[in-house]
């Protein structure tokens, strides 16, 4: 009987161990890629159509409009490494794309990696700058999703600013 107890509590001791150090090793993992959204980034073109309907939307009132909606939002990744699962982003996309996303005509989400030219401190004033001769960030765009009138239409990945990878 005692030798029983014995074992059990050894039992009990490594499980107690394993489950802390998986634990330990679960943080330190999603720890590694860190997401920022680049508010500063962000962008939205709302261009009035005039008399011309062009689209035929119905606002949350029941109102036709006539304007075209496109939006761009900006996302640092911190600890990117070519090795990064793809799914880890599709999966912060899912949680963090906007609910509302048909009222949009076309609305992306560009990943950038952090490097020397941006970073957290270091972060363009406007999305323009971004196509600034001499700012060659393009090379750290890794990941781009876009969606017209709220339907997924093209998934791109890129390496040193070149696709690799283009999903439809």
């Amino acid at each position: 009987m005692k030798k029983y107890k014995s074992d059990m509590s050894t039992k009990l001791k490594y499980i107690y161990f394993l489950s802390i150090f998986l634990f330990a090793f679960n943080c330190i993992q999603s720890q590694k890629e860190i997401i920022i959204p680049l508010t500063k980034l962000n962008n939205t073109d709302t261009i009035l159509v005039g008399d011309v309907l062009l689209l035929n939307k119905k606002d949350s009132s029941g109102l036709v409009s006539n304007f075209i909606l496109n939006r761009t939002e900006y996302f640092l990744i911190k600890g990117y490494t070519p090795e990064m699962k793809v799914q880890v982003i599709d999966r912060y996309v899912r949680k963090n794309k906007p609910s509302d996303l048909e009222k949009f005509n076309s609305f992306a989400m560009i990943f950038i990696k952090e490097s020397a030219e941006i970073n957290e401190k270091n972060v363009p004033d406007n999305a323009e700058m971004l196509e600034t001769p001499g700012f060659s960030v393009h090379k750290d765009f890794i990941f781009s999703y876009s969606w017209e009138n709220g339907i997924l239409k093209g998934k791109l990945r890129f390496e040193n600013g070149k696709i690799t990878d283009k999903k439809n």
